[in-house]
């Protein structure tokens, strides 16, 4: 049977009679998966990734719903993989191949690590991600809309640095998204040959919305950016939430160079401790722990800047 689900809820949880199973397209970004005999109950992985599936294919437990088709996995690489997706028409996978080795080549030289396990590249039809983007990712795995692949590069490694980014540790999504926007601009130029990234690594190409962005997202002269991920700062201002941090990034790289990012890494590295994040910090603890290891990255204070920003910063640092 196919279960119909409109929902943006977090966490949902169907009754079921009998011993079902799961079935779907290909793998989607969820935490916990449970088909039990009575429920099944599925939990999105992070806060601001609600459950948001057009269909669900449910079948007796042992047997294959005929409607489910398996994806084609190729293991053709020793970084990446690809899976596409049955509805996908047959791809060029060696094109797809080079493009995802030259994508993680310069991640890792950019960024100055590797991640800690090959990484699913799983091409995708729109309609299958549920949303709008172009892709998203979920730990290892990243989602790319087949029918923009070949012609929308830096989307592979916008994507491939949120894969990097699982093997550092904890990352507030403002930083997590700023990262990958600069990267893939990065990328843009010295991967792909575009000259249309260095122009929007600028902080010039945002900086005349920013007033709209300040509007949208200052309230009391509090940056909503710290919320992102949390009911706090709603779906409706994220294209605002994205601009700002872009602008952020390129200011930020502006100041500390294209190396600022490795060596945040560095420093994240070099601060982890065995029970690191065991500690529950507020929203403000956590950032003014971020931006003092920015700040050492770029070497100056940047507090005055994130605070120029509203950002709110506890006093404690490293």
């Amino acid at each position: 049977m196919k279960v119909q689900i409109g929902t943006t809820q977090r966490t949902i949880e169907l009754p079921l009679t009998g011993d079902w199973e799961l079935w779907r397209w290909m793998e989607v970004p969820l935490g916990n998966v449970v088909a039990g005999p009575q429920t099944l109950r599925l939990e999105s992985m992070t806060e601001n990734a609600p459950i948001n599936i057009d269909a669900l294919v449910l079948a007796p437990a042992g047997q294959v719903p005929p409607e489910v088709a398996r994806p084609l996995l190729f293991d053709g690489s020793k970084h990446i993989r690809i899976q596409l997706s049955p509805s996908v028409q047959p791809l060029e996978v060696d094109k797809l191949f080079a493009i995802g080795e030259a994508s993680y080549s310069f991640l890792k030289e950019y960024l100055g690590e590797e991640t800690t396990q090959r990484i699913t590249v799983n091409i995708i039809a729109p309609a299958e991600q549920g949303n709008e983007h172009v892709g998203h990712s979920s730990g290892y795995s990243m989602y790319l809309e087949a029918g923009r692949i070949l012609d929308t590069s830096h989307n592979w490694v916008h994507e491939m640095t949120h894969c990097f980014q699982r093997s550092s540790g904890p990352w507030p999504t403002w930083l997590s998204e700023g990262e990958a926007w600069l990267t893939s601009y990065e990328a843009e130029t010295a991967v792909f040959g575009s000259p249309t990234g260095a122009e929007c690594i600028s902080p010039a190409a945002f900086a005349a919305r920013l007033p709209e962005y300040q509007a949208a997202l200052l309230v009391d002269g509090h940056n909503l950016l710290q919320f992102w991920g949390t009911p706090e700062l709603p779906s409706s201002k994220l294209p605002a939430a994205y601009g700002f941090t872009n602008y952020m990034l390129g200011q930020l790289r502006q100041r500390g160079g294209p190396e600022l990012m490795r060596r945040y890494r560095a420093l994240l590295r070099q601060d982890a401790k065995p029970n690191a994040g065991a500690t529950a910090r507020t929203t403000a603890q956590s950032d003014a722990i971020v931006v003092d290891r920015l700040s050492r990255a770029a070497g100056e204070d940047l507090r005055p800047l994130f605070t120029q920003w509203g950002f709110q910063l506890a006093p404690n640092r490293i």
